[in-house]
């Protein structure tokens, strides 16, 4: 079976001498949830701007479908795949339906405004995360856990196929950790989705990923299923500290 995203020999450097990514090569199947885990400075939300084309690969390629990335415009990339940053910080006065329209950027056409089926999709987003009862706030206003429900509400509204999340479990407290990760359990299996995270919290991998991808020092160390990964051991030898599972 043909994965759905396909990484085959990507580095990355800012400097030659200093490399951030080196060969760094994994398949991800439809409807998985990988978590990337590795120490600070490993490479791991470089990865994921890779996978979202927003940095170029210095060598490699990557694959969607079986095909590379080059066959794909930026504006098709992101009908297929979705990147919610965390730290993500709103330069205009949006309120929160405005800004999760813009979700539906690579889908019109010049100049063209959004369509009714454009709202219906944003609506859809806003009521899938339960944020439709902030459609007429300012994104500004919220707090930290209703604007992260509230990127993933625009990151959905692209209606990928693949989302990628960095740290969304960051600045949140205990509740809001646990209601945004349920949410996206609950999104992946209705969805479809296959979601890509990048996580520090030991306790939400091992609860909601199925896969792990161990990064250290910009290389690729194991990849596989989080039940066989996640153990003391693996943990020492990735993060060199001793963690009680």
């Amino acid at each position: 079976m043909t994965p759905i995203l396909e990484l085959k020999h990507i580095s990355f450097d800012h400097t030659p001498q200093h490399p951030l990514l080196q060969d760094i090569s994994f398949a991800v199947s439809r409807g998985t949830w990988l978590s990337i885990l590795g120490p600070n400075g490993s490479g791991k939300t470089t990865l994921l701007k890779l996978i979202s084309r927003i940095l170029l690969p210095k060598e490699g390629n990557l694959y969607l479908y079986d095909k590379t990335f080059d066959s794909f415009s930026l504006k098709e990339l992101a009908q297929h795949i979705a990147y919610v940053s965390q730290d993500f910080q709103p330069i205009f006065s949006l309120s929160v339906l405005e800004f999760v329209l813009l979700g539906r950027a690579p889908y019109l056409k010049g100049l063209s405004f959004e369509s009714e089926k454009d709202m219906s999709i944003a609506i859809q987003s806003l009521k899938d995360t339960d944020t439709l009862k902030f459609k007429d706030r300012l994104l500004h206003t919220l707090s930290g856990g209703e604007k992260q429900r509230v990127l993933l509400a625009k990151a959905l509204t692209q209606e990928p196929q693949i989302l990628l999340l960095d740290e969304p479990s960051a600045h949140l407290d205990l509740k809001y950790q646990i209601e945004v990760f349920s949410l996206l359990k609950n999104l992946r299996q209705k969805k479809n989705l296959t979601i890509i995270s990048v996580l520090h919290d030991i306790r939400l991998t091992k609860e909601f990923s199925e896969e792990i991808l161990f990064l250290k020092n910009g290389l690729p160390v194991a990849q596989g299923k989080t039940q066989a990964l996640l153990t003391e051991e693996n943990l020492y030898q990735i993060f060199d500290v001793r963690i009680s599972l």
